[in-house]
């Protein structure tokens, strides 16, 4: 079997929420394609949606050597870098991807808010939730003093109001279920990944949680649902994470 066909099968497989399969056959192309870099950033995308980052960010990096001006593949190491927290390395790399395609929105988009994660990591949340709580410095050290047990409450407390969002929409829906809203930089997080993603890594990703929690399915069903009603008013517009790179189509 040719390396062409076996990539369309780990394509179908991915876009089938059949992930480690399609690592699995992305692995067998490589191997008859070894310097095929569309591959190996495939390969990278599965990865990632197995939550082997490191993994990812070896592909990612191969696709670099092999087609240096490929955007794409500089897409795909900010992406495995940011979900290893790693943010400066993701910074530089999605920076060299606006290098190569200055006009890309999708790849600007996905650095600022890798900026701010960077800049968030440096703060101390703690203190900021606790200071929120008390009036001054000065009774701040006396409650931490006295009542050590009592601040932690407070800092569980005041965590929770910060993670909630200010619209109810969304808190409504979430207590309705039972769950709690994302926390403010989860939700950063995710609407960075969802700037680099494309279609077939997005139907992998609903799949997998949709088999796994059923009260998701369903909401997710509503959502696309909603969207589907409203989609004549977005036509023209491009697939999801088309804007990462101008070439190479058999790319997933």
């Amino acid at each position: 079997m040719s390396a062409s066909v076996l990539k369309e099968e780990g394509n179908s497989a991915l876009k089938e929420g059949r992930t480690a399969q399609a690592v699995d056959i992305y692995s067998r192309a490589i191997a008859l394609e070894p310097r095929n870099h569309v591959l190996y950033s495939n390969r990278a995308a599965a990865l990632a949606a197995l939550g082997r980052y490191d993994d990812a960010l070896n592909d990612s990096s191969q696709v670099i050597v092999l087609e240096p001006t490929w955007v794409k593949g500089h897409v795909r190491k900010g992406a495995a870098l940011r979900s290893l927290e790693r943010h400066a390395e993701s910074i530089a790399a999605y920076q060299q991807a606006l290098r190569l395609e200055p006009a890309n929105a999708q790849v600007l988009a996905a650095l600022r808010e890798v900026e701010a994660l960077q800049r968030d990591s440096g703060r101390n949340w703690a203190d900021d939730l606790e200071s929120s709580d008390d009036d001054s410095g000065g009774q701040r050290a006396g409650a931490r003093a006295a009542q050590p047990a009592a601040v932690g409450h407070k800092r569980a407390r005041a965590g929770a109001r910060d993670a909630e969002p200010s619209d109810g929409a969304g808190a409504r829906d979430a207590r309705a279920r039972g769950s709690r809203p994302p926390a403010p930089r989860a939700l950063a997080r995710l609407q960075a990944l969802l700037e680099g993603a494309n279609a077939s890594g997005l139907r992998a990703c609903l799949l997998q949680l949709g088999r796994g929690d059923g009260a998701l399915c369903d909401r997710a069903c509503d959502v696309l649902e909603h969207l589907a009603e409203g989609s004549s008013e977005g036509e023209g517009e491009g697939e999801v994470g088309s804007g990462a790179s101008s070439a190479d189509h058999d790319d997933i």
